[in-house]
């Protein structure tokens, strides 16, 4: 929006988890308060599963002098009912595939949903390195990212080993990479990580198992120094 020439000003609520303040490329446009928020539009970007605490419970109560818009993904054609609750609060949502859109459309009727495509990111200032994340320089390497709050179940770390074991044999050129986000939010995490190590060194060198926070700039460093991504997620909105 700045980029088109919009004034934006920004507000960041923490969504629990851990997972507050780790974003932050656009403080300098923060305001001191929700409340002090200047603009006509106020766009909400939260995950969806966040919004009975956040919206019902009253953690951030909605201006009436605004509109109140929702960018919001879900990765099923079923809303759960307490979250159809949450999305009728705002005046308009925002959906970000066609897929999406007509989830809201079905689910949620009293509130109107405009369909906007997503912005990507223009990555040509995004340059691989191999060496700061251990990965070889002369093998395939393959990617796969989770976190253990986001339901592992559904994005499926274990399968990707799975599959990585299965198909390569340990002469193979090739290398497996497991980063690990915000591992300590809570005992998912602690219990998921014990079982990643568990089938990591069982493939010993063949794997890199990351587990250190990294900055998006440095996520989006690693992706460029790999050669695939690999997303087993029984479900996915932006896909």
């Amino acid at each position: 929006m700045s980029q088109k020439g919009y004034p934006v000003a920004t507000f960041d609520i923490d969504p629990g988890r851990g997972r507050g303040g780790h974003e932050t490329a656009y403080a300098h446009l923060a305001a001191p308060s929700f409340d002090d928020l200047p603009y006509g539009i106020n766009l909400f970007v939260l995950s969806i599963t966040s919004l009975p605490d956040i919206i019902l419970e009253g953690r951030v109560k909605l201006r009436g002098d605004v509109v109140n818009a929702g960018y919001f993904w879900w990765e099923l054609p079923v809303i759960p009912e307490i979250w159809v609750t949450a999305l009728e609060q705002f005046d308009v949502l925002v959906a970000g595939s066609q897929y999406l859109r007509s989830t809201f459309e079905r689910y949620v009727s009293g509130t109107p949903s405009v369909y906007a495509q997503h912005p990507l990111q223009d990555l040509r200032e995004i340059h691989p390195d191999r060496a700061k994340f251990g990965i070889p320089i002369d093998k395939v390497a393959f990617v796969c990212i989770l976190e253990p709050t986001s339901d592992p179940a559904r994005k499926n770390p274990l399968a990707a080993i799975k599959a990585f074991r299965n198909t390569f044999s340990a002469g193979d050129p090739s290398h497996l990479v497991i980063k690990v986000n915000n591992v300590q939010a809570d005992s998912r995490g602690i219990s998921l990580l014990a079982e990643l190590r568990g089938e990591v060194a069982r493939l010993g060198n063949r794997v890199t198992l990351i587990e250190n926070t990294l900055t998006y700039e440095e996520v989006l460093q690693l992706y460029a120094s790999c050669d695939v991504f690999v997303g087993l997620h029984r479900a996915e909105g932006f896909g």
